[in-house]
C-alpha cells in the first residue's frame, strides 16, 4: 500500500545521488540500513525544486493546520484520486511534494494461519521513488513535527495479486516535474499512476517483519514460498 518501507542501499551516497542529493558526512558515518521502516518512524526524503535537499521526516502526516498533534489522524497514505481535493492534503499537494526513496516495501496476503508478508523490490535492483507529500507542524511553543505520507493508486497487474492499492512510483524522468513547484496540477495528477509490471519483483519473507520492533537484516531474507503468484 505500502505500510512498511525498506531503505537499505549498499552504498547510500551512490543511491541518493540518483535523486540529485548528497548526504552529509555525518549521515554516511552513522547510517544504519532500515530493513523494516514502520509508520511514525523517520525516513529519508527528498524535497525542493531545482535545489533539492535530503531531509528526515516522520511517516504519518501532521498537517500544519492541526491544533493538537496528539489528536491528529497522521495518515501514512493518501489516495491519488482525491489527494488534490481533500482539505487535509490540498495545500501540500500544491506546495509541499516530496520523493520518498526506497529499495523496497512489504505487503501481506492471507495465509493459512497468519498473513504472509512479501518483500517487493525493483526487478533490476534500481531505486524506487514514491510520490509523497510533506508538511511542517509548529505548536507555537517550541515543538515542531516534520512529516510525510505516500500517495497510492490502483495497482498494476502484478501488485494486484498482493494488494488492492500500491504506492505511486515515479519514473526518474518525472522527478523534476514532481518536485517543481511550478508544475500544473493536471500534469502532477498524470504522474500518479501504477508503474509498469516489469519494474517489480517480489518474494515471501518471514513473519518476523510483521512485528515493527524487528529491524535486522533477517527481515529481508527470502522465506519458504507458501503460495506462488
Amino acid at each position: 500500500m505500502p505500510g512498511r518501507l525498506i531503505q537499505d542501499p549498499p552504498d547510500l551516497a551512490e543511491f541518493l545521488s540518483l535523486f540529485g542529493v548528497k548526504p552529509a558526512a555525518a549521515l554516511i558515518k552513522n547510517w544504519q540500513p532500515r530493513y523494516n521502516l514502520a509508520p511514525h518512524e523517520d525516513a529519508l526524503c527528498v524535497v525542493g525544486g531545482r535545489k533539492r535537499k535530503l531531509v528526515e521526516l516522520r511517516w504519518g502526516l501532521v498537517p500544519s493546520t492541526e491544533k493538537d498533534s496528539a489528536l491528529a489522524k497522521k495518515p501514512i497514505n493518501a489516495r491519488s484520486e482525491t489527494v488534490d481535493e481533500k482539505k487535509m492534503f490540498r495545500e501540500s499537494f500544491v506546495q509541499r511534494r516530496c520523493i520518498v526513496p526506497a529499495t523496497g516495501w512489504y505487503e501481506w496476503t492471507p495465509g493459512k494461519l497468519k498473513p504472509q508478508p512479501h518483500c517487493i523490490r525493483h526487478a533490476d535492483g534500481k531505486p524506487l521513488a514514491f510520490a509523497g507529500l510533506y508538511d511542517h507542524w509548529d505548536s507555537g511553543v517550541g515543538v515542531t513535527i516534520d512529516s510525510f505520507l505516500v500517495i497510492t493508486c490502483q495497482p498494476n497487474a502484478k501488485m494486484a495479486k498482493l494488494h488492492h492499492r500500491m504506492g505511486c512510483i515515479l519514473d526518474p524522468a518525472d522527478y523534476d516535474a514532481w518536485l517543481d513547484p511550478k508544475t500544473e496540477p493536471d500534469a502532477l495528477r498524470a504522474l500518479l499512476r501504477p508503474c509498469p509490471d516489469e519494474w517489480l519483483t517480489h518474494f515471501t519473507v518471514s513473519n518476523i517483519v510483521s512485528d515493527k520492533r524487528n529491524k535486522g537484516k533477517s527481515c529481508i531474507k527470502p522465506g519458504k514460498l507458501s503460495e506462488r503468484y
